[in-house]
């Protein structure tokens, strides 16, 4: 799995925007994130010479694959709203597409903007302090 500040370390590097479409990726991440740590703890009630444990641990990489292959979609769709921007006035799917929403201070963009932010800053942070140490 790739670690949330790598992911946004490989956005930046690419230089692609986090546009609200690559958010709502990140609540995919984030949601596999959350059921793969359920089924560590479900496995960890079992032994290995358990047929259970071998059809739990099964689920978990089917889950963990899920989660890897989500994380590079994040990165191949802020890649396809740097494409879809050269050709909407810059700006991505979800801002393009309903402007008034996305800017709504109660909307469910300005919500995910508002959870996903803070953790996006951190983690540029925590990237430019790694830079630095190398």
């Amino acid at each position: 799995m790739m670690p949330f500040a790598e992911l946004i370390r490989q956005i930046d590097l690419w230089g692609f925007k986090i546009t609200l479409y690559v958010m709502m990726q990140f609540e995919a991440i984030a949601k596999d994130g959350q059921d793969c740590r359920t089924i560590e703890h479900s496995l960890s009630e079992y032994r290995p010479d358990d047929r259970q444990w071998t059809i739990i641990h099964s689920q978990l990489a089917k889950k963990q694959a899920q989660l890897r292959d989500d994380c590079w979609l994040a990165v191949a769709t802020a890649y396809g709203e740097a494409q879809f921007a050269k050709t909407h006035d810059g700006l991505g799917l979800c801002e393009f597409s309903e402007p008034a929403w996305s800017m709504a201070d109660k909307s469910q963009f300005a919500s995910l903007r508002s959870k996903w932010e803070p953790y996006i800053r951190k983690a540029r942070i925590k990237n430019r302090k790694e830079d630095a140490d190398e």
